[in-house]
């Protein structure tokens, strides 16, 4: 017995020495496979696989702290994040390079721009380091590389090796997403954003164009709606990619991109809710969907109004991608309730809005890390705009030809009518009204002078058939409130209003 326990533990030290070896030779095999080969080309597309980070909560640190040797095992590897959210700390990242391909002149390029403050520290012959600083609100005239992304010269002698350190500063989201490239594929990169932005813009353009042309043909003032959001998401969107600034000549700054941006994309979305109040009017006879449209458009005044007068907001970013991102559920939440309900007229609308909400989503796990895809990166919002102001051209315009639908009908009802007199005229009404509107009931009622209480039917259409027999008790307590004011509409519960009518509950009438 003695002997097995020997012979096991011997086993078992064996096992536990040889874990040993294997984790401390996987480390070694990990430390040493942390240096980006730039002759590789799925290295140099992903360089947050070899990045190191370093949180400095003071702030105060300068490249020659980090750089000495007190600092460096207090980095620490990535491991596959990309991105740290909405930090408020100075973050420090090195990545050691290995030069091992035929080109010494390369361009480290970060995608998300919104950064505030970016720097290059790439080391010198002399020990020292060449600093080259970008942030999302420097001029594009003046910046090095023509980008509206952080792009930097990066220089990497051939055959050698080098660290190379950066600085990051923001209070918005801190992303470690890059490329480096090659002066070929960084051109060709430029061509394809540009001519992804080219579509973007142009179906924007395209879509103002053409509700200007139908505002002015129709002289229906809500086609203003969709070109007031065009333009604002043109604005919004020309000053993020800094071609506004370029086409004229406006100099890049805070004041530049916050308030004028915010205020751009404040009137897009206000425009955008008032827009869908009136393609969905049963929204105006509710307290609560109304309270909440008038608190989203104080919120996005408001915040417009507290930048322009330069008030510090230390969390704007987070409020603007807040009240974004709420405005966008919002409506694609009321607009999905409309159409389950049965208003057709926002079916286009619905998608447009799903599409663009999914959008939104697109970009938010794009820029947290969890999405990786070349389309997605900062174009899935733009393709979720374009397909939401598309479908706010098409659900107006179908919504004007329903309208024009109805009124041609009218218009065939009055020529009908003309023919019949007395009683055959109200039947004549109650038939084409059927038609017209889809209902299974349409009764026409006569007041009685003589009995204030008391109403009687005239004609009677059901489900497009007209019934001899007077209509029963459904018009007497709901009927006399007409007379209370303009009109009256129960789109739901009519039962619990009128209690006493036996009808609405024997037909299971709701609305």
């Amino acid at each position: 017995m003695t002997g097995v326990l020997k012979q096991f533990s011997r086993y078992t030290l064996q096992i536990l020495t040889f874990i040993c070896i294997f984790l401390v030779s996987s480390a070694a095999l990990a430390y040493s496979g942390s240096v980006l080969d730039l002759a590789t080309p799925s290295e140099r597309a992903e360089p947050a696989r070899f990045i190191e980070y370093f949180e400095d909560f003071s702030g105060q640190l300068t490249i020659n702290d980090i750089a000495s040797k007190a600092y460096q095992t207090k980095f620490i590897p990535l491991k596959g994040d990309f991105s740290f959210g909405f930090s408020q700390a100075v973050v420090w990242s090195r990545v050691a390079i290995s030069n091992n391909s035929d080109q010494d002149n390369w361009y480290l390029r970060f995608y998300y721009p919104a950064t505030a403050h970016l720097s290059l520290f790439v080391p010198n012959n002399d020990a020292s380091f060449k600093e080259q600083t970008r942030s999302f609100y420097d001029d594009f005239a003046t910046r090095d590389v023509a980008d509206r992304l952080m792009s930097f010269h990066l220089s990497a002698p051939i055959g050698e090796q080098q660290i190379v350190y950066m600085r990051h500063q923001t209070k918005s989201t801190i992303s470690f997403r890059s490329q480096i490239l090659s002066e070929k594929e960084w051109i060709k990169t430029i061509v394809k954003e540009t001519f992804y932005h080219s579509l973007f813009y142009g179906i924007l353009a395209l879509v103002c164009f053409a509700s200007l042309l139908f505002a002015i043909r129709t002289r229906l003032a809500h086609y203003l709606y969709i070109v007031v959001a065009c333009i604002g998401l043109v604005l919004v969107y020309g000053l993020f990619d800094g071609y506004v600034q370029t086409v004229f000549g406006v100099v890049t700054g805070r004041f530049t991109l916050f308030p004028l941006g915010l205020i751009a994309a404040s009137c897009a979305i206000i425009a955008m809710l008032s827009y869908q109040r009136y393609l969905q009017p049963e929204l105006n006879q509710k307290k609560l969907y109304q309270y909440s449209y008038y608190v989203i458009c104080c919120f996005w005044v408001g915040l417009s109004a507290f930048t322009l007068l330069g008030y510090p907001l230390s969390i704007e970013p987070a409020l603007f991608v807040f009240g974004y991102l709420l405005s966008a559920s919002y409506s694609v939440i009321l607009a999905y309730i409309s159409f389950l309900a049965g208003n057709q007229k926002v079916r286009y609308f619905v998608i447009g809005l799903a599409l663009f909400m999914l959008g939104c989503l697109a970009q938010g796990t794009y820029a947290l890390g969890l999405l990786d895809h070349e389309l997605v990166k900062f174009e899935g919002l733009r393709i979720g705009i374009a397909a939401l102001v598309i479908s706010m051209l098409l659900s107006l315009r179908d919504y004007v030809d329903q309208l024009q639908k109805h009124l041609d009908h009218i218009h065939r009802i009055a020529s009908a009518l003309t023919k019949h007199m007395g009683e055959d005229f109200f039947k004549e009404l109650a038939l084409r009204l059927a038609e017209m509107s889809q209902c299974d009931y349409i009764i026409i009622t006569r007041h009685e002078n003589n009995n204030a209480g008391e109403l009687t039917s005239v004609a009677y259409c059901v489900e497009g058939s007209l019934i001899d027999h007077p209509c029963p008790t459904i018009l007497g307590a709901p009927g006399l409130n007409v007379f209370n004011q303009d009109s009256c509409a129960y789109l739901d519960n009519v039962q619990s209003h009128f209690p006493d009518d036996d009808y609405l509950i024997n037909q299971n009438i709701h609305s």
